[in-house]
């Protein structure tokens, strides 16, 4: 891939830090990468069928792309004005900037993330554009000085596409969460503000991470709430679905109403006050649920 400006000279690639101490940095390469590779995948699970000699695949679920690339680095180069200079401390101490773990995880990340971990990255090059993380920079040095001082260094770099913000707002697996109002009657759920539940509706909302071949009911059964609200608030149309491993969205203590005169039940047990507020939602819902 070569990119040019209108002056005809190659427009360089560009690695954005976007969070911690070294927010808005820009680092640009020397040189470009000779090319880079594009990494997407898909899982598919054959269906146990007895008496298929091709049996029909069922999609599991996506993944984030990824990207891999070789850097370059010299400091041999006299036109650059620094010959002779340590290549670490000129080039490659930049690019590991962009590991060091001085982020603050957004709000609603997975709560196995710590207290601070590695920035997010915005890897542009041209018209292409990839904001992730970074999984791993291997430096090999090839060339050095009489004193050995390294003067030049190959950078394998990988990154992989994640945003926190969305993630943050409830996106998991590319979809993000939906939420009928019918459903969160009298719950004064905000979907961008997971902390508007009131305590009778249970604790607050919270990431959990699945293992393969949990179902909504086994989440559900664990976390005191309903296979149904586990599906609304992921995104999940099959109450069958196995997770894979995925992080989802959990409500402690939530429980959908099962018809709207359960629904003005619920919310006549929540407060007088909410009734209001429980009909319009059961009136412009009920159409689609019921």
């Amino acid at each position: 891939m070569t990119s040019t400006t209108s002056s005809g000279n190659p427009t360089k690639a560009t690695f954005e830090i976007l969070e911690g101490d070294n927010a808005g940095e820009t680092f640009t390469v020397q040189y470009n990468p000779k090319e880079f590779k594009v990494d997407k995948k898909v899982s598919w699970k054959e269906v146990d069928e007895q008496g298929q000699d091709k049996p029909p695949l069922e999609f599991q679920k996506g993944s984030p792309r990824s990207i891999t690339m070789e850097l370059m680095f010299d400091t041999t180069v006299e036109d650059e004005g620094s010959s002779e200079q340590d290549v670490y401390w000129t080039w490659v101490e930049q690019l590991l900037a962009m590991t060091n773990t001085d982020a603050t995880p957004a709000s609603g990340e997975s709560t196995k993330q710590s207290k601070k971990r590695p920035t997010t990255v915005h890897f542009q090059w041209g018209t292409f554009e990839l904001t992730g993380v970074v999984e791993s920079i291997t430096t090999t040095y090839t060339l050095f000085s009489a004193e050995g001082t390294p003067l030049r260094a190959k950078c394998q770099l990988k990154m992989k596409e994640w945003d926190p913000e969305e993630f943050a707002y409830g996106n998991v697996g590319g979809s993000h969460f939906s939420f009928d109002p019918l459903a969160a009657v009298g719950t004064g759920y905000d979907a961008t503000n997971t902390s508007s539940l009131p305590a009778e509706y249970g604790s607050s909302p919270k990431i959990v991470t699945t293992t393969a071949g949990q179902t909504p009911t086994d989440i559900a059964n664990e976390y005191d709430t309903d296979a149904q609200s586990i599906c609304l608030l992921n995104g999940i149309d099959d109450p069958f679905y196995e997770f894979s491993g995925e992080d989802i969205l959990v409500q402690p203590g939530m429980t959908i109403p099962s018809s709207p005169d359960e629904a003005l039940d619920m919310a006549e047990d929540a407060g007088d006050s909410l009734l209001d507020q429980v009909i319009d939602a059961a009136q412009s819902a009920a159409s689609d649920l019921f």
